[in-house]
């Protein structure tokens, strides 16, 4: 009988880590947009700005180089674009990958015998 190990991979605030300048390359070299989309596109992450509040103090806007917004439609879409490779590095290993938004599961199936082997190989 085989069996399946699931390896889960959990990156804290993952959304936070899009490059703006990488993910714009990405979705022109990759997915082929261009013109009114990309500037579009573009628009929609340019420009944003964050404070932060301690004690009801607030700082002053610092510009965001970086990142896709949360809670948006575009966020998790622009998110996938920018891992949409991610698949192929992983098939190298011979796991299934699956890929939720922000969430990612590796399988690998194995007997019982070498589930430590799967373990340790990851």
């Amino acid at each position: 009988m085989i069996y399946g190990s699931p390896v889960l991979l959990d990156l804290c605030a993952v959304f936070d880590t899009v490059d703006h300048e990488l993910l714009q390359n990405i979705m022109s070299s990759r997915f082929g947009l261009s013109g009114r989309v990309q500037r579009w596109l573009q628009s929609y992450l340019s420009g944003r700005t964050y404070t932060v509040s301690i004690n009801n103090q607030q700082s002053m806007p610092s510009t965001l180089t970086g990142g896709v917004p949360r809670g948006s439609v575009l966020g998790p879409a622009q998110f996938l674009m920018y891992t949409e490779d991610l698949g192929e590095s992983i098939n190298a290993f011979k796991v299934l990958p699956l890929f939720f938004a922000d969430d990612s599961q590796l399988l690998a199936c194995t007997t019982p015998s070498g589930a430590a082997d799967v373990y340790r190989a990851y």
